[in-house]
């Protein structure tokens, strides 16, 4: 129903303001027991046809990722002539200087499928040899057996505005189901933010606007909501968006890590390949709460393609993400 205005041949007005307003505030009240807000968004309203879970791709519902970078893990040669001689760490780059006893090679590769043995002194070049963990190189006639790290994530942290002095990083690897729990978890986040936007809004009642008779209005029947209904609105969708990934995380069999806090490094070790999301969440301070801190969820999130032999180094630095820019 539109807003009415009404005229209202008053005429002491003065005398009788206070009395009239509650009349209408109690009118509007018995009217309308369930006000709309004026942002005309309510908590459950029908997501926008582009949001419905059936017509959301993977990439809509993923949260922004923080830097990634990957390379591929070291290799290590052992002599098969001589039980436990181990040669490495090399990183599986190309140039890298490569010692076997006296002698000094330099590493040649242009992909991480193999790699060449040049002889520093004259250019004596052997290979190529296959780099995969368990494959044979033969140089010179020694036999050495190529053992490579395992795939790895690892990372470090530099918070801003962290309390804490240690923090949890959770890993979940992509699998059949995941993709269904990201898009419950945005839909989920939909929700909170129309919440949200109704218990902040202004307030308005069905009911008339009141003017005396030369257009004055007495009541508008419009209640803006206090500062302190805002920030426990405010809270209240901090924690539910908190909660929900935290729901994700335990429906997709996370594993966890302890990381010193605000600065300190982490390690997910001995990774098979596949698609992995590492996400941190800690208290820390709104970096928008002005002089007076207020101490809110924020949000760290990394998404990362291993594959096999390769390390990905995570970081995770600043003041995270609220809740409301987590996802683009």
């Amino acid at each position: 129903m539109g807003m009415r205005t009404q005229e209202w041949p008053l005429r002491h007005v003065d005398g009788t303001l206070a009395i009239l307003r509650l009349l209408a505030l109690a009118w509007a009240t018995a009217l309308s027991p369930s006000a709309k807000a004026e942002a005309g968004m309510r908590f459950g309203r029908p997501l926008p046809p582009s949001a419905l879970p059936d017509k959301l791709r993977l990439e809509d519902v993923l949260p922004v990722s923080d830097p990634v970078s990957l390379k591929a893990t070291s290799l290590f040669l052992e002599r098969g002539d001589k039980e436990g001689e181990r040669y490495g760490p090399f990183e599986m780059a190309d140039g890298t200087p490569v010692r076997l006893g006296r002698t000094l090679f330099d590493l040649r590769t242009d992909n991480r499928d193999s790699f060449f043995l040049v002889r520093r002194a004259d250019g004596w070049t052997q290979g190529p040899f296959p780099a995969a963990d368990g494959s044979v190189a033969r140089l010179a006639g020694v036999e050495l057996r190529v053992r490579r790290a395992p795939s790895s994530i690892i990372g470090r942290v530099s918070l801003e505005g962290v309390g804490a002095t240690r923090v949890q990083v959770s890993l979940v690897k992509m699998e059949d189901e995941t993709a269904a729990r990201l898009v419950r978890m945005r839909v989920e986040f939909w929700q909170i933010e129309a919440e949200l936007d109704e218990r902040t809004a202004r307030r308005r009642f069905d009911a008339p606007v009141i003017r005396d008779s030369s257009g004055r209005t007495i009541f508008e029947p419009v209640v803006n909501r206090s500062g302190a209904d805002i920030a426990r609105a405010t809270a209240t969708a901090a924690r539910n968006a908190r909660e929900n990934v935290e729901i994700f995380l335990r429906e997709s069999q996370f594993q966890s890590v302890a990381c010193d806090a605000p600065r300190g490094t982490f390690a997910f070790s001995a990774l098979p390949p596949g698609r992995y999301f590492v996400c941190l969440i800690a208290e820390a301070r709104d970096p928008e709460s002005g002089r007076i801190p207020r101490i809110e969820p924020r949000f760290w999130w990394a998404d990362v393609e291993l594959d096999l032999h390769e390390t990905a180094e995570v970081v995770f630095e600043g003041t995270g993400r609220s809740w409301k820019n987590l996802y683009p």
